[in-house]
């Protein structure tokens, strides 16, 4: 079964449960509000694929909405806190220390491993295509970032993450199955594969202008999507900020847990 979360007076009884029952070779799919109108938009008694389609692409949009509407009691969201210059210089400086750090011990991982990074990412991107079913084409549209790799400390000082987007449609468009983002962490002692996590990223995912995966584009860890290197304004922290990344703060833990190790 599947139903919405209901947290902060959520009208999740609008989406209704989704019940699917499998036996043998064949499933049966039912939903609660099966038989009902799902027709006047956001104000509909049950949301069905025009109100969820809005949830999938536009769910901050459609949540300030509902919020407008009444439909969603929602908390009022703080006010963005513009970071001072002193602000933006102490996350510049954390960041230039951490990708000091994440680059160093990559050159250590690689040096005490038999496999390198970019062997690595081709050893996952085999594991992401086979773990999943992807065909040919999605496993050659997988990107991923270098910048992005890091070495997991607490699995280990060979064991690294690489995080792969695949996006296959148009910007805005509709989800393609396989996309989303793939987190494969591999040990460059031996090539194994420690773990795979497959996140489609159907949750406020709504992509930039640019594909995912792009030169423009970069992971957003606040959601597990794509934002446009250069947005200035992290979803998560609501904070307006002048660096350069959306992920100085989606990293800002992974930060200062790296510094106070060191």
């Amino acid at each position: 079964t599947y139903e919405a979360f209901d947290e902060n007076d959520f009208p999740a009884d609008r989406i209704g449960i989704y019940t699917v029952e499998v036996k043998g070779n064949r499933a049966d799919a039912s939903w609660s509000h099966d038989g009902d109108s799902t027709e006047g938009g956001l104000l509909a008694e049950a949301y069905g694929a025009e109100q969820l389609t809005l949830l999938a692409y536009h769910y901050g949009e459609t949540l300030d909405e509902m919020t407008r509407l009444g439909i969603w009691n929602a908390e009022p969201r703080e006010p963005r806190h513009e970071m001072t210059p002193e602000e933006q210089e102490e996350y510049r400086e954390a960041l230039a220390e951490s990708e000091m750090y994440r680059r160093q011990d990559l050159r250590e991982a690689e040096k005490a491993g038999t496999v390198t990074v970019e062997g690595a990412a081709e050893i996952a991107r085999k594991a992401i295509a086979e773990e999943y079913h992807l065909t040919a084409d999605q496993a050659g549209k997988l990107n991923w970032d270098p910048e992005d790799v890091m070495v997991l400390m607490e699995e280990g000082d060979t064991v690294i993450e690489l995080i792969f987007g695949l996006r296959q449609g148009e910007a805005g468009g509709p989800f393609t199955e396989g996309d989303g983002m793939y987190y494969v962490d591999v040990d460059l002692l031996d090539g194994r594969i420690e773990d795979i996590l497959y996140d489609p990223g159907l949750a406020a995912n709504e992509w930039p202008e640019q594909k995912a995966g792009s030169a423009e584009c970069a992971p957003c860890f606040c959601f597990g999507g794509w934002v446009t290197k250069g947005q200035p304004y992290c979803h998560m922290t609501n904070v307006t900020v002048g660096l350069s990344l959306c992920h100085i703060f989606c990293h800002i833990s992974w930060v200062s847990a790296l510094l106070t190790m060191r």
